[in-house]
C-alpha cells in the first residue's frame, strides 16, 4: 500500500480494495457489499446504494485512522483483512463469476455480482 507519513494527504485514488457485493439473503430487496481488506461492510436497497455506501465506508475508516493519535497503529490498521473464508469467498466469487457469463445464473437465485477492486476517486487529507 506505501508508506503512511502523518500529517501527508494520502491519495485514496491510488488505493483498491479488494470487494463484492450480493443479494441479501436474509432480506428481501436489500444488497450487501463487503470489502474483505478492511474487512468493513455496507448494505443498501440497490447495488449502487451498496456499492457507494461501502465506498463511504471505507472512506471514513481512513479518515479515522490517519487521524489517530498513535501514528504507530496506523499499518496495523491499514492491514485489517477479513477472516480467511471472506477471502476464499471473494475468490470463489471471481471464480464464479468467470463460469457465469457463459451459463445460467446460481441455483439459489441470489446471483453474486462481482465487483472488480475499488479504486476511490476522492482523496482524504
Amino acid at each position: 500500500m506505501g508508506e503512511v507519513r502523518a500529517g501527508a494527504a494520502v491519495p485514496v485514488a491510488q488505493l483498491i480494495f479488494r470487494c463484492y457485493i450480493r443479494r441479501s439473503g436474509r432480506h428481501e430487496g436489500r444488497w450487501v457489499a463487503h470489502c474483505i481488506d478492511l474487512d468493513l461492510w455496507a448494505s443498501g436497497p440497490s447495488e449502487v446504494a451498496a456499492r457507494t455506501s461501502l465506498e463511504d465506508a471505507i472512506l471514513s475508516y481512513l479518515e479515522a485512522v490517519l487521524d489517530t493519535k498513535d501514528k504507530e497503529s496506523i499499518p496495523q490498521l491499514l492491514r485489517r483483512s477479513a477472516p480467511w473464508y471472506y477471502v476464499l469467498f471473494w475468490h470463489l466469487i471471481g471464480l464464479w463469476e468467470r463460469f457465469r457469463r457463459n451459463g445460467p445464473t446460481p441455483l439459489d437465485g441470489h446471483p453474486f455480482d462481482y465487483m472488480p477492486p475499488i479504486q476511490l476517486g476522492r482523496a482524504i487529507a
